[in-house]
Order: structure tokens, then sequence, then C-alpha cells
């Protein structure tokens, strides 16, 4: 059973760098087109990492999904195209996990203004960083 999770989990991970792909080839045409609806932010960032398991476990990493402020209980609802989004959760989530040999990675989602649907997800972790010139990119 063990095995068929992980092939799963291997397979959405190969599944959501196609999608990007496709994405990226899309963008280069008229063709790119979003498909919004109301996604619940948490859970979904959580499938993300329960893709990146095994790699999390083999490096003693530590991961923990966060929601401020805590009154806005842990579903947190938001309009956006889930697939996309799923992509861009798991390259970073992915590039976090790249980079930290052991600690924590913590992804804090925020509820900016619930009347207006706006998020801000940080990804924060024990990784080793970027340099000034990285950032200034």
């Amino acid at each position: 059973k063990k095995q068929s999770e992980s092939l799963i989990l291997n397979l959405k991970h190969m599944m959501l760098f196609i999608q990007s792909i496709v994405d990226y080839s899309l963008t280069q045409t008229d063709n790119f087109t979003v498909n919004a609806d109301q996604v619940e932010i948490v859970s979904t960032v959580r499938e993300v990492l329960k893709i990146y398991c095994e790699q999390t476990r083999s490096k003693n990493i530590f991961t923990k999904v966060e929601v401020v402020p805590s009154s806005a209980g842990p579903k947190v609802m938001w309009k956006t195209d889930r697939m996309r989004q799923d992509v861009i959760r798991s390259t970073i989530i992915f590039n976090s996990i790249k980079y930290t040999r052991s600690g924590n990675i913590k992804i804090i989602i925020e509820s900016l203004e619930p009347r207006v649907s706006e998020l801000k997800i940080t990804v924060r972790d024990t990784g080793v960083g970027m340099d000034t010139k990285q950032l200034q990119i």
C-alpha cells in the first residue's frame, strides 16, 4: 500500500510539472484561460505538501501550515484556478525542500481583508536562503 501511495504522489508531482510546461506554452499564445472556482486553500496546501512527504521525512524537515488570523478558522476560501495555484505552490514548496537540509518549512496563509478575497501565502524555511543579488532579480 505504501508503495502505491508513493507512486500516486510521484504521479501528482509529475502532473503538476507537466501542467507548468503546458501553461508556459499557452501564455505564448492566445489560448491561455483561467478557470476560477471557490477553493479551500488550507487543504490544497496540505495536499501539495503531502506530495513531498517522503522528501521532507528523509531530510528530517518538519512542515507546518498556519492560518493568520487564527480566528479565520481552518477553512479559507478563495476564488482561483486550482490547478494553476497547485502548480505555483508545488514549485515554491519543492524549492523550499530542495534548499533546506533539515529543520522546518512553515506555510503561513493570511487573509488580508475578509470582505475582499485577498490572501498572502508565505513560505518560511531554514534553508540556505538567497543572497542580495538573487533577491534583486
